[in-house]
């Protein structure tokens, strides 16, 4: 599974003035299944306050990339939002790597790195 932050926190074309900062990015999952199951796990918190906004979409090759976009009107509230979102994706990745038998059986995961 691999990350790819395609943004950083700077103006971009999706960008208002009451949200300057952006972010996007990709995480590309070995099946569309995990895809929108971490979709669905994800964006059911919602950001507090009106100071971030927060989009998923699933594209690429059979839905298998999930796109988070963020957009805040400070820069730190787009960097605590992003870091906090890597925490939460560390932890469906390993619960993926522990208790999903259909990575181990593909050989996505190999007996030495699930643990």
């Amino acid at each position: 599974m691999s990350t790819e932050e395609s943004n950083d926190a700077r103006n971009t074309d999706h960008s208002n003035d009451e949200f300057p900062y952006c972010c996007d990015i990709d995480v590309t999952f070995p099946t569309s299944r995990h895809a929108e199951q971490t979709m669905q796990v994800m964006r059911v918190d919602k950001e507090l306050g009106d100071k971030v906004v927060k989009s998923f979409s699933l594209h690429g090759e059979g839905n298998r990339t999930l796109r988070i976009s963020f957009q805040a009107g400070e820069a730190k509230l787009l960097r605590v939002v992003v870091s906090s979102f890597f925490d939460y994706l560390v932890v469906a990745l390993k619960v993926y790597q522990e208790f999903d038998p259909t990575l181990h059986d593909s050989g996505v995961i190999s007996a030495s790195s699930a643990t």
